[in-house]
């Protein structure tokens, strides 16, 4: 396990969706924060890999790993060098010791 976490080079940011009605009842999305610091390792998408992932994975931007204490969610985006990533889907290993999350750029 330690030689795994050690693989783990960066940190990044978990924040979650909110929505909530303003005065003039139109729905507001805003992005609150859930934790950071959280050790994650983020891999390039390559188009190779991307021509063989099914439609939703096409704008694929990292495969990120993270620690399974991580708890990351499809309700989650991702703040990493100053740009957020939805989370299009992610897994956890048979053996619970990594997490693995396909992240999509998000323009804010």
């Amino acid at each position: 396990m330690s030689h795994y976490l050690s693989l783990l080079n960066t940190t990044v940011a978990l924040y979650s969706s909110s929505t909530s009605s303003n005065s003039l009842g139109q729905t507001v999305e805003t992005m609150v924060y859930v934790n950071s610091g959280v050790a994650a390792r983020l891999v390039p998408m390559s188009n190779e890999i991307k021509s063989t992932l099914p439609g939703k994975f096409v704008n694929t931007k990292y495969i990120a790993y993270f620690q399974p204490s991580a708890n990351i969610s499809e309700d989650y985006q991702v703040k990493y060098d100053n740009n957020y990533y939805k989370i299009l889907d992610y897994m956890t290993d048979c053996e619970s010791i990594t997490q693995k999350a396909y992240l999509q750029e998000v323009d804010l």
